[in-house]
């Protein structure tokens, strides 16, 4: 999970300071649900991972603290007018489909909009969402050739 730095010392030991850094850089890696992924052609995709919350509960401590974000990586190109609809979703099970239950849309985007370093999405995780959690976007109306997005679920 990722976290800004402290403005003011806490009370914890050193020793625990290093435990909880290692416990959080595990989180990090667990937690993304993209890197690097190419939006691809029309059609619809699900990001690379699907996340178990469940699974983390413990060690994410409040879930209405915990974001999504989605950023482009590397700026979109397509021959026609492509556009990206994307959604985050939770299931009961790890089939995300278009039937998962949506709590974050976006407008369709045309790839002009779509450029390194833009962030697509950067939502809250509801409180009564299922167990597990990903990315299913739509892409329309024409392929794109480059375009790539990193996801990640973190701590505000």
């Amino acid at each position: 999970i990722r976290r800004p730095p402290r403005s003011t010392p806490s009370n914890s030991s050193a020793a625990s300071d290093v435990y909880k850094r290692q416990d959080n850089n595990m989180l990090d890696a667990k937690l993304t649900l993209s890197t690097d992924q190419a939006l691809g052609d029309v059609g619809s995709t699900v990001s690379e991972n699907i996340i178990d919350v469940g699974a983390y509960e413990d060690a994410l401590g409040e879930e209405e603290h915990l974001r999504i974000r989605v950023e482009m990586s590397e700026t979109a190109t397509s021959t026609g007018d492509a556009t990206l609809l994307m959604r985050a979703v939770s299931e009961v099970d790890e089939t995300i489909d278009g039937d998962s239950i949506e709590f974050a849309t976006t407008p369709a985007l045309g790839k002009s909009t779509l450029v390194a370093g833009y962030c697509i999405m950067d939502v809250g995780l509801p409180v009564n969402h299922n167990r597990y959690i990903a990315l299913y976007w739509t892409v329309g109306t024409a392929d794109f050739g480059d375009g790539k997005i990193n996801a990640y679920i973190y701590s505000r």
